[in-house]
């Protein structure tokens, strides 16, 4: 598949993406997890978590959520990612009314700011908030780097 345009933005996932049967599971399931959401626009509290070993793609397939849940269904999306389980090479990323942001982010204070204001809006178009990058434990001891927690969670761990 024929990714250019979305690593021309990301730079991380390379220009082609290979769809593997295991790719295609984990995307019906997401379709199924979310299809009442996609389908009425009705938001649902539920979490989507993609784990698995370092370099199986797992960041890959959440950058074309991300941009599929942006760009098909207009929902603003805050995508917080985390390179190497480090610090210093975190981003935050922003889909919101057609348009991308991205920040350098060491702290998350961006992605806080963001979940503050965003979750703060009555729309009926929730925002989806998503973690990429971060090992298990630092979700569990950050509650998902908020103290509001992580209602709705794709994310990709290690």
């Amino acid at each position: 598949m024929d990714i250019k345009e979305i690593d021309d933005i990301v730079r991380f996932t390379g220009s082609e993406f290979y769809v593997r049967k295991e790719i295609l599971c984990v995307l019906e399931n997401f379709k199924k997890t979310y299809h009442d959401e996609f389908d009425t626009g009705t938001v649902i509290n539920k979490q989507f978590v993609l784990m698995g070993s370092p370099g199986t793609g797992k960041s890959c397939i959440l950058a074309l959520i991300c941009f599929y849940t942006a760009v098909k269904y207009n929902r603003p999306v805050v995508w917080f990612r985390q390179v190497g389980g480090v610090f210093d090479l975190i981003t935050t990323r922003l889909f919101y009314e057609g348009k991308y942001y991205k920040w350098e982010d060491s702290e998350g204070e961006n992605y806080e700011k963001l979940f503050d204001c965003l979750k703060a809006i009555d729309n009926v178009k929730a925002c989806w908030f998503c973690l990429d990058g971060m090992p298990q434990r630092q979700v569990v001891e950050n509650n998902g780097l908020t103290g509001t927690g992580y209602w709705q969670l794709p994310g990709s761990f290690q």
